[in-house]
């Protein structure tokens, strides 16, 4: 947590009361209208269904009522078959001819008992007519054959209606319902026939009106209207809309209420059918959605003047209320401004002491561990050239070479261990090497396990075919360990840790970088952070643990050095799932180049064969480096300062100067900027062991060598020295440091 971070929540806290209580007032003016608006909506809403519901029923009530009596009224037909098929039974076609009269005055004063029938037909098995109810005497070329329902019957065993037809003897119109006729061997016969008046249907279908009903229809299955109310005159209805109010009949054929549209007017409507029990036969009723619609108004006419009403009044009344509460909180509120900036004040100077504090402890640690690190690699520098002249002197190699190389290999440990103790005190770039992270991934993982605990596993996945990328390997350790312990703390409970790398495209869109780069992920299981907290992760002093367990300061120095790598840092997180730190390094291109062993005889044969002189102010670090000299087949001298030094230099002819970057008096520095001066053809190498010094050094064109080094490292330094003043190269005539000042912690 930042150390502002409580100030600026009150304040934000106090802001947000004074922000809550404007819109508070908002939200109740606003609400005053906008809440009976929304329940005089939602009444409408209900109101609407309603009467779509009882639409529906009134539909299904009145559908039951018509289908009831048209099925009754089917019934009595059956009943005037039965009477005609046991009047006719067993007579013969001239028999039944022979008593014309007497059947005629018979089934006359039987069919007018029944209004809706409109005529009684017997026919005889060639479709001529042997008895009607109301024709007498009946034509003697009547033919009858042609008729639809009489081809059906001589097919077809089944009652059938026919279309709405006219009629041949009387100026009337019908539909037909026949049945076949059969003798005692089951022979056709002839037909039975009873015409029905549509007429009749039509007024009772009319009395239904009057309860809220728009159309009422009888309709055979394959669509043909017998019966309508009202009527439609020269109008038929489009295939394709009867179509498929047929095949919804289909899904569902004994009854239902459905939501549709008119076959005939193409109007939505709630409609109700139900087929009638025994005949190929439907009824219909339905109510328009525009009498829905009527209704709905009419009811919701006054509810809706009166609520209008009311909520404007409730409006004008919370508005005055809003002002006269807004007045009297002014005054509370700027007394509370008042207060909370003493207070801000108050804080924000205990949170600048607390990091001034905090800022002079880390730069205390940091010096103190520069100095350190600074003295133990001048003792590394001691053993390890100790080691290599006992090497040159060893009279038995196969026994002393393994106790050599364990005293040169702990040498090389402890550097590492300074490197990473000065990558702490401040990272450096300008120790950058060009690696394959491939060839690391054993190292990597070894380094996040003893980062972490034993609870948690952790998995490196590489890709086979990284690119190179070019960083400093102790600060990419550093940022390393700084993720696995924030990983380590996120995790207490145990879980996964993953390090994965991949090479990125320049085209790829989540590519953060301009170029090709590789992508190092590391992935947690651990409990997340929050999404408010995500933009100041990378913020110096920030941090997510509790108080005394983080300074908020491993993120940022991950921040630094992907910055210094010349890439950047992204992250994900999700509360409860774990968090992805991504490190976007720019892919670099391998160069290689050839490289001569100092103790190669074609580089000692290129080598100048003059003197060396040696500025070192410590003893026993001269002593090591005078050692490689010899070994490396130079003269060298030694001196301890650089006042010395400009004495030996003006005393003798020397080829290369190697000096020590801090001593007393005049600094390394200071004696290579003086002989770029005086001697550029003369070149210097220094040594040390502080990172600002190489980065000082760097930007200059100087020979740096990172103590403790070996004798070839030396041999090599030597060489490209004298390979730069060949080439024309030299050193910069002015300081590098910014301020002109070069400054060396722990002095």
């Amino acid at each position: 947590m930042k150390p502002s971070e409580p100030v600026d929540s009150r304040s934000r806290a106090s802001g947000r009361s004074m922000a809550l209580g404007r819109w508070a007032f908002g939200i109740a003016t606003v609400g005053s209208l906008l809440v009976p608006v929304a329940f005089l909506a939602g009444f409408a809403v209900l109101s609407y269904f309603e009467r779509v519901r009882s639409a529906r029923e009134t539909v299904l009530s009145q559908l039951m009522l018509i289908e009831e009596h048209v099925a009754r009224i089917f019934g009595t037909f059956e009943l005037i078959r039965a009477y005609v098929d046991e009047a006719t039974d067993g007579l013969t076609n001239d028999q039944i001819r022979l008593q014309e009269r007497r059947m005629h005055l018979k089934l006359q004063r039987f069919s007018r008992d029944y209004p809706q029938v409109q005529d009684i037909w017997v026919l005889d098995e060639s479709g001529r007519p042997l008895i009607s109810a109301n024709v007498f005497p009946l034509p003697a070329n009547l033919d009858l054959s042609d008729r639809e329902y009489f081809q059906v019957q001589v097919k077809h065993d089944k009652p059938f209606l026919s279309d709405l037809l006219s009629g041949r003897v009387q100026d009337v119109k019908f539909f037909q319902l026949s049945h076949r006729r059969v003798r005692d061997d089951g022979s056709f016969a002839g037909v039975t026939a009873i015409s029905v008046q549509p007429d009749y249907f039509y007024s009772y279908f009319r009395k239904f009106s009057n309860s809220g009903i728009n159309h009422v229809t009888l309709w055979r299955d394959d669509g043909t209207v017998l019966v309508r109310f009202p009527e439609l005159p020269n109008v038929k209805s489009p295939e394709a809309r009867l179509e498929r109010f047929l095949n919804t009949i289909a899904k569902k054929p004994d009854w239902d209420v459905i939501a549709g549209r008119g076959v005939f007017e193409n109007v939505p409507r709630t409609i109700g059918y139900h087929k009638v029990a025994g005949y190929p036969l439907y009824v219909t009723v339905s109510i328009d959605d525009a009498r829905v619609w009527q209704a709905w108004r009419e009811a919701m006419l006054w509810p809706l003047l009166i609520g209008i009403a009311g909520a404007l009044g409730l409006f004008a009344m919370t508005c005055i209320a809003s002002r006269f509460a807004e007045s009297e909180s002014k005054a509370r509120r700027a007394l509370e401004d008042e207060q909370l900036i003493r207070e801000q004040m108050e804080e924000e100077r205990h949170a600048i002491e607390e990091a001034l504090y905090q800022a002079q402890k880390m730069e205390a640690v940091a010096r103190l561990t520069a100095g350190v690190a600074h003295d133990f690699n001048n003792i590394l520098m001691i053993v390890r050239g100790s080691a290599e002249a006992l090497r040159r002197r060893a009279t038995e190699p196969a026994r002393s070479g393994r106790l050599i190389d364990a005293i040169v290999a702990g040498a090389e440990r402890g550097q590492t261990l300074t490197r990473q103790l000065l990558a702490f005190s401040r990272p450096s770039a300008a120790h950058a090497a060009t690696i394959h992270l491939q060839d690391q991934a054993a190292d990597m993982k070894r380094l996040m396990v003893q980062s972490t605990r034993t609870d948690i596993d952790v998995e490196v996945e590489m890709a086979r075919d990284l690119g190179p990328v070019r960083i400093d390997r102790n600060v990419f350790e550093v940022a390393l360990i700084n993720l696995a312990v924030n990983a380590r703390d996120a995790m207490p409970a145990g879980g996964r840790l993953i390090l994965s790398a991949r090479n990125v495209a320049a085209d790829d869109a989540s590519l953060p970088l301009i170029g090709e780069a590789v992508a190092i992920t590391i992935r947690d299981t651990g409990s997340g952070i929050a999404p408010d907290h995500l933009g100041k992760v990378f913020e110096p002093f920030f941090t997510t643990k509790g108080h005394g367990k983080g300074r908020g300061l491993g993120l940022s120095q991950v921040y630094g050095f992907a910055r210094n790598a010349g890439g950047a840092v992204t992250i994900e997180s999700t509360l409860g799932r774990g968090t992805s730190i991504t490190l976007w390094l720019p892919r670099v291109e391998t160069a290689v180049q050839a490289s001569v062993e100092p103790g190669d005889p074609a580089a000692k044969a290129d080598r100048p064969c003059h003197a060396v002189l040696l500025v070192e102010d410590n003893p026993g670090v001269a002593a090591s480096v005078m050692g490689m000299f010899k070994g490396l087949g130079y003269a060298a001298d030694w001196v301890a300062d650089a006042e010395r030094a400009a004495a030996a230099l003006a005393s003798n002819s020397y080829e290369l100067v190697l000096c020590d970057v801090v001593m007393p008096g005049q600094s390394g520095f200071d004696l290579a900027e003086g002989l770029a001066r005086s001697r550029p053809d003369l070149p210097v190498i220094l040594m040390t062991g502080y990172s600002e010094m190489l980065e000082q050094a760097a930007p200059a064109g100087i020979e740096v060598l990172w103590k403790p080094f070996s004798e070839a490292a030396l041999g090599d330094a030597i060489a490209r020295a004298f390979d730069r003043i060949r080439t024309g190269q030299r050193v910069a005539p002015e300081p590098v440091a910014t301020d002109n000042v070069i400054r060396f912690p722990g002095i």
